[in-house]
């Protein structure tokens, strides 16, 4: 009895790491649209300087963000690279992408 209920547990805690994932990755497409509408609501061309400066500054703030939070939480303090969203030649091609 005791291993099925380490089991169900388990299984349950599965599921709700796969929900959170899920609402994280609607999460970070909604945010990536807000931005891509964004740049276009400024009129900035997809690759331009002002969009790249844009998209730069707009990370760099969420990254910072995101990364004091979880500094709080015990997680080690990592400086912003932008390799890290894709490196700087493939950050502005209008599709979000995330890892599976």
């Amino acid at each position: 009895m005791g291993s099925l209920l380490i089991r169900l547990e388990a299984e349950q805690e599965i599921k709700e790491q796969q929900a959170l994932q899920f609402k994280m990755r609607m999460l970070l497409i909604s945010l990536a649209n807000w931005f891509i509408a964004l740049r276009n609501q400024l009129g900035y061309d997809d690759y331009s300087n002002e969009a790249k400066n844009l998209e730069f500054t707009f990370l760099q703030g969420l990254y910072e963000t995101v990364s004091a939070n979880l500094q709080s939480l015990g997680y080690p303090k990592r400086d912003f690279d932008p390799d890290d969203f894709g490196g700087s030649n493939n950050i502005y091609d209008n599709q979000a992408h995330f890892p599976e």
